[in-house]
């Protein structure tokens, strides 16, 4: 084992890897850019040190989930140890675990009126190529089929080599070619589906609009200002699965606690959906079931 490049990559990025404080209070203000940061961090490293074998949409997908599990279990209510955040991961079955991997996330909340509104965001996953320069899997023709039926669609990008993306709302394009933003490279990175089809090129598309992975997750799709609540959760990832012809599709379902008293809503009913167990012995390693399966 200690010969093989995936479990010595993995055992060199344990060394370096991220720590995150246990049991951190959720402050409102503070900590959403903190979340940002975090989650950014851990997954532009994890991608970033991929072995060429593993450069493929499903198993970085998987990786992404895992990260978020990680860091979002740092948080907890203020003065408790209540969790803020409740994840549960599931995984189509069957033949479609041969084609690519796609990303639904349903995030649940309460409001004032007492009960949980639940909305869904959708991540159409794509790996660039081993140099870098383009898609591979990119198609126009399933873009336009996928935007039809799924209107809070994002593309979300693998970049093999780090690539230009904005961590704000107004798009600095601009600004982009002055030195001080060189540093604003990551290698997950974010852009409207709906933008990609007028644009006709994704990584044109990408260079002009991205966001960063962890800026789009927390401030569009955790926060729910960004989802589809046209209908349940339950048919729209229904629709979604059609449309893509049942790609290997994984639905990450995350509950916000706001007070002690309420209790988690991430229970789904996903025919030929197996629950994905996100369990770890060090919540701060996202390799360590990774590295058992290796052995």
């Amino acid at each position: 084992m200690k010969n093989n490049p995936v479990v010595r990559d993995l055992n060199n990025l344990e060394k370096s890897r991220t720590v995150f404080p246990r049991g951190e209070a959720f402050d409102n203000f503070k900590s959403p850019i903190n979340l940002v940061n975090r989650l950014q961090d851990y997954v532009d490293k994890t991608v970033q040190r991929c072995p060429d074998v593993d450069w493929d949409e499903n198993s970085l997908s998987f990786q992404v989930i895992k990260a978020i599990r990680v860091v979002l279990d740092g948080y907890v209510l203020p003065n408790t140890n209540l969790s803020k955040f409740g994840i549960e991961a599931y995984k189509l079955t069957g033949k479609a675990e041969q084609k690519h991997g796609d990303i639904a996330i349903v995030v649940s909340k309460s409001f004032d009126n007492g009960y949980p509104i639940s909305g869904v965001g959708f991540y159409e996953a794509k790996v660039s190529s081993l140099d870098g320069y383009y898609y591979p899997s990119f198609s126009i023709q399933q873009l336009r089929r996928l935007v039809t039926s799924t209107p809070k669609l994002s593309y979300l990008l693998y970049e093999r080599q780090a690539q230009i993306a904005d961590t704000q709302e107004w798009a600095t394009l601009s600004g982009k070619l002055e030195s001080r933003f060189q540093e604003q490279k990551f290698f997950t990175r974010v852009v409207d589906a709906n933008l990609v089809k007028q644009y006709k090129d994704l990584a044109g598309a990408a260079y002009n609009m991205s966001q960063s992975f962890g800026y789009h997750f927390v401030y569009k799709i955790l926060s729910g200002r960004e989802l589809d609540y046209s209908r349940p959760p339950i048919d729209t990832i229904r629709r979604w699965l059609k449309i893509t012809r049942r790609a290997s599709a994984l639905v990450v379902s995350i509950s916000v606690r706001e007070t002690e008293k309420e209790h988690f809503h991430t229970q789904l009913e996903l025919p030929n959906f197996d629950k994905v167990r996100l369990e770890f012995p060090d919540q701060n390693d996202i390799f360590t079931s990774s590295r058992k399966l290796l052995e």
